[in-house]
């Protein structure tokens, strides 16, 4: 499936919900795998503890996000790439 990227409303792909899910996932999944990279003798108890933090935000979100898609009905299913020429949904 070839997608139209001039025809990508991106404003509203930003701002949608499975892309603040899936920016979260990343983020934090990185900050996770970087602080356990440290060596041991450089960790600290707060790099520690601020990557067991980022690795239970990545999971949420991950969980999250599988969640909204799961339970999603066809008649209330987010727009996974917007386009510009479609019509707004009403309110």
């Amino acid at each position: 499936m070839a997608l139209d990227w001039k025809n990508i409303d991106w404003s509203a792909l930003l701002g949608s919900r499975i892309a603040l899910g899936a920016i979260v996932t990343i983020v934090t999944g990185a900050a996770a795998i970087s602080g356990h990279a440290i060596p041991l003798d450089q960790q600290s108890d707060l790099s520690n503890g601020l990557s067991q933090v980022a690795g239970g935000i990545s999971t949420i979100a991950g969980v999250w996000t599988l969640y909204h898609r799961s339970v999603a009905q066809p008649e209330t299913t987010a727009t996974i790439i917007p386009k510009k020429d479609q019509p707004s949904p009403p309110s």
